[in-house]
C-alpha cells in the first residue's frame, strides 16, 4: 500500500493554489490590487468581496508559477505598499495529511 501511495506521489505539491485575503481601510482598491497579484501569479480570480462602513475584505484565488519565499515575500511587500491595504494573509487551502 505505501508504495502505491508513494506511486501516486501522495502529499506532493502539484501547483502552488493560494488563498490570498486582504482587509483594510477606506475605499476598497480591489483594481490596483487585482492587478498587482496578476503580475506574480499564474492565475487569480477574485472569489468574494466585502464592505462595510468601517473597511473591506477581498478574497482571492491564486496559483504562483514559484514556492519561492523571495518571489512571495515581494508581492507581500507591493500589495502592502497599496494605500487602503491593512491585513494581507496567503492561506492554502489544500494541505496533505500525512501517511
Amino acid at each position: 500500500m505505501m508504495l502505491f501511495l508513494d506511486f501516486l506521489k501522495y502529499g506532493d505539491l502539484q501547483t502552488q493554489d493560494c488563498v490570498f485575503v486582504l482587509r483594510g481601510n477606506g475605499d476598497g482598491p480591489e483594481g490596483l490590487v487585482f492587478e498587482t497579484i496578476s503580475q506574480h501569479t499564474d492565475y487569480c480570480m477574485m472569489r468574494s468581496m466585502e464592505t462595510s462602513d468601517t473597511g473591506w475584505e477581498l478574497v482571492f484565488e491564486v496559483q504562483f508559477p514559484t514556492t519561492e519565499a523571495n518571489e512571495l515575500s515581494k508581492m507581500l511587500a507591493r500589495i502592502r505598499e497599496i494605500n487602503g491595504v491593512r491585513d494581507a494573509s496567503l492561506l492554502a487551502p489544500h494541505l496533505s495529511l500525512p501517511v
